[in-house]
């Protein structure tokens, strides 16, 4: 009943969201960046998916969430992996294995499973890009070896770790593939994802 009536009377002004960013600890640039806008205008307008991960990672946000959006980043630059390395399932295993634990029907010891074989295929990556498609295919190996860790770690400790893997995951993704274009995937994914009701109610509940 409490939180419901503090969710109710407290809007995330810009004034109660800048008090709530330095409460939070954010970088200067971002507080900077945010100048005069409230929760809702930055939640739409904000073109820096790590600072929006930053946010929700900080908040009371359901850490699944933050997974899902590290996953879904990740499978948006599979192709770029699997042309270069066709017959190689590592890195598909991985994402699907996250997809799974996220319905509850893959254990932490599976998603560990999959975590260290797609890390191994993009140390591998890593090793051998030497071409453009080559380091497309390792930012993509890379980009679901952090959705897996995201997975790992969300379970085990708190919704900011899971965040800062869902970042790098997004970064890979979009270092995968034509960079702009991929980021403005990325912010679609967390925006539908992770709805502006669901950060703001987050933040109130803090």
């Amino acid at each position: 009943m409490g939180t419901e009536t503090i969710y109710t009377k407290i809007p995330m002004t810009n004034k109660n969201f800048l008090a709530r960013l330095k409460m939070l600890a954010a970088c200067s640039d971002a507080v900077k960046w945010v100048e005069f806008r409230d929760l809702k205008q930055v939640w739409a307008e904000c073109e820096r998916i790590d600072w929006l991960l930053w946010l929700a990672g900080r908040s009371n946000i359901d850490s699944k969430l933050l997974v899902q959006v590290a996953v879904e980043c990740a499978e948006l630059s599979l192709p770029n992996y699997e042309k270069q390395y066709p017959n190689d399932n590592r890195i598909r295993d991985c994402i699907n294995t996250v997809k799974r634990w996220i319905k509850g029907e893959a254990s932490l010891k599976d998603v560990s499973t999959a975590w260290s074989a797609a890390e191994i295929a993009a140390r591998s990556a890593e090793s051998a890009a030497e071409s453009a498609a080559e380091s497309a295919a390792r930012s993509a190996a890379w980009s679901a070896e952090s959705a897996a860790r995201s997975a790992a770690w969300s379970a085990e400790s708190a919704a900011w770790s899971a965040a800062w893997s869902a970042a790098w995951s997004a970064e890979s993704a979009a270092w995968s593939a034509a960079e702009s274009a991929a980021e403005k995937k990325n912010l679609e994914i967390i925006r539908r994802i992770v709805t502006y009701e669901i950060i703001e109610k987050a933040l109130l509940e803090q």
